[in-house]
């Protein structure tokens, strides 16, 4: 499993202190600034690898060709293959072999509403920065088994797989954040400074 921490309107230097807090993979950690005021940031344990092995063509954050999306995740996503099959029938290209990448394309191609489909077998917490709309997205698996947090004030959206991650926000108590409901997922719209939940899942 991995760890993923990130957000808006928040110092660098905190996201790196943050990701250090969660106990997950020992194969990475990487920090990026996505846009302005814009911080992802994954731990990562990988259960599987992709591209070649001597590769980090799957390193997370995973970002589209055109570097209009960015995607962090925890999880893993089992039947994988069988939507990448489903993909590449569209003819829509792959550069490494690992599960991320799926995700990625999925969203690519149908946008938010691929959560919605009950027949994608996985254990997750995602989250997916989107240029073009301006907005970060985070999503829980259903059955809740990937714990998710975020914390919203008007001015600061912040998230993470861990609460004790939340500990590296200055003035921040452990009782500030939420933790998202299992087959929900929230979106933080920056231009408008809004967030809404949806829930995705109905058995």
């Amino acid at each position: 499993m991995c760890g993923i921490f990130g957000g808006y309107n928040i110092k660098k230097n905190e996201v790196e202190n943050a990701i250090l807090k969660i106990n997950r993979g020992d194969d990475g950690i990487t920090t990026i600034e996505l846009d302005k005021e814009v911080i992802f940031s994954a731990r990562r344990h990988l259960v599987k690898k992709s591209g070649n092995d001597d590769t980090n063509s799957s390193d997370q954050p995973y970002f589209s060709t055109n570097k209009k999306i960015a995607i962090i995740f925890n999880g893993e996503f089992y039947n994988f293959d069988k939507y990448k099959k489903k993909l590449e029938k569209d003819n829509i290209k792959f550069s490494s072999t690992g599960d991320t990448e799926v995700f990625l394309k999925l969203y690519e191609k149908e946008g938010i509403n691929f959560l919605y489909d009950n027949e994608i077998d996985s254990l997750y917490s995602i989250a997916i920065f989107d240029k073009k709309k301006n907005s970060i997205i985070i999503a829980r698996d259903w059955p809740g088994r990937i714990p998710l947090y975020y914390f919203f004030d008007g001015k600061r959206f912040i998230f993470s797989s861990e609460l004790k991650a939340f500990r590296a926000i200055k003035g921040m108590s452990l009782q500030d954040p939420e933790e998202l409901e299992p087959g929900h997922y929230v979106e933080f719209n920056i231009t408008t400074k809004k967030i809404k939940k949806i829930k995705f899942f109905k058995p």
